[in-house]
């Protein structure tokens, strides 16, 4: 019995294809879950790759939203969504999928060939999904009655010095990505106590995603660009 379970549990290594992974704004993966979770057997959208132009490194690439998963919400989406892509994916990443109706299998889908980011063309509707998004409550975070400093030795008067393992560039850009959906502006300060991270490592990454505010109530912070925002 222990052999036929582990038969059935091998990785399926069959499929030898190219795989996009192509991040999609928040609003938008809400109406396909909410739509998946009714039942209903519906596409996102299609991609339209366009010829590469003169002096262009890569093609231009469109998400257009099927009118299907339009009509399944109670506000309008983007119907076309521009897709920008990275030169720096990671080698050996692959899409592994789960299947436990009837026999139990895991299988390689295939390798990750190119990584992109979804953006919205049309700034008025955006800013309409990102004002709908602000008016909805928000998590809460539990009060505390004491702060808890490092660690310090009462003798010498010397703090102890955790030194976090540095993440690699990837790792950290989704870290910053997961931390701007859910507040829309840090200080330096900030990111470098929630990622554990250097100054100078965070400052790569943000020169390429971010902008840094020098005047007004959110002076000296940072948020995304605009073309990386997904809410």
């Amino acid at each position: 019995m222990a052999a036929a379970d582990e038969k059935e549990s091998q990785l399926d290594l069959s499929k030898s294809v190219n795989v996009w992974m192509i991040r999609v704004p928040n609003y938008l993966a809400e109406r396909w879950d909410a739509v998946s979770a009714a039942g209903a057997d519906v596409e996102i959208g299609t991609l339209r790759i366009f010829k590469k132009a003169d002096g262009s490194k890569r093609p231009k690439i469109e998400l257009r939203v099927s009118e299907s998963l339009q009509a399944a919400g109670d506000h309008a989406l983007p119907p076309v969504l521009e897709v920008q892509t990275t030169d720096d994916t990671p080698k050996g990443l692959n899409v592994i999928s789960e299947t436990k109706s009837g026999k139990y299998c895991v299988a390689n889908e295939g390798e990750i060939a190119l990584r992109g980011t979804c953006t919205c063309k049309d700034t008025a509707l955006y800013s309409k999904l990102k004002k709908k998004k602000e008016t909805q409550p928000r998590t809460l975070l539990p009060e505390v009655d004491r702060v808890v400093l490092a660690p310090t030795d009462i003798k010498t008067g010397r703090k102890e010095v955790y030194i976090a393992e540095r993440m690699a560039s990837e790792e950290l850009r989704h870290k910053l990505f997961e931390l701007f959906q859910a507040h829309e502006f840090y200080k330096l300060d900030d990111l470098k106590e929630q990622t554990g991270q250097p100054k100078t490592a965070l400052q790569d990454i943000l020169r390429e995603i971010a902008e840094y505010e020098t005047t007004g109530p959110n002076k000296h912070r940072y948020h995304l660009k605009s073309e990386f925002k997904t809410w």
